[in-house]
């Protein structure tokens, strides 16, 4: 259910449509989790086009930007992207558990600082940040617990769960407006 507040403008979409796009991501999450380890490997080289991409943009940028001075950090941050993309796409193995063991210190730490959040909200009854806290925690110890297994499977269920829970939600998008 979309709810409609101050300042902002939701696009308008039929329920067909709404529909439509629930269905794919559905389907689309339902065909990632069917195979969880190459979902994972593909996250992993889609990252590397990505990076590699982004360094090339960075590079051009500061050849057409000019100037030494605006484009003398430009240059190496586009070089660093390029490397790391072509690390990624060349042992895309070993991207998949780079990226598994940063999701685990992201979520784990993130987790940490959102119960320490948390905590204050405790005392007026509102106790979301606190469990979502406790979640990011729990996750991420579990992720970093069982890595480098968890590797194989982590990034592609987060990423088939997702898309799943993204399709139930535009499936509900009219629902009750």
């Amino acid at each position: 259910m979309m709810t409609s507040q101050p300042g902002v403008d939701y696009p308008r979409s039929s329920r067909w449509t709404n529909s439509a796009i629930g269905i794919a991501l559905v389907l689309a999450g339902v065909f990632v989790l069917a195979d969880v380890a190459l979902a994972t490997v593909v996250s992993a080289v889609v990252l590397a086009i990505i990076a590699i991409c982004a360094g090339l943009v960075e590079i051009g940028l500061s050849v057409i930007a000019g100037g030494w001075r605006k484009s003398l950090w430009q240059i190496p941050l586009g070089l660093l992207y390029i490397a790391f993309g072509l690390a990624l796409l060349s042992l895309p193995g070993f991207g998949s558990q780079f990226l598994t063991w940063a999701l685990g210190v992201i979520l784990l730490f993130s987790g940490i600082a959102r119960v320490f959040v948390g905590v204050n909200y405790l005392r007026s009854g509102k106790r979301a940040m606190f469990f979502s806290g406790l979640l990011g925690v729990t996750t991420g110890f579990l992720i970093l617990a069982g890595y480098p297994s968890t590797s194989g499977w982590v990034i592609g269920t987060f990423l088939g769960v997702d898309l799943i829970v993204h399709g139930i939600g535009w499936l509900n998008a009219d629902r009750g407006a």
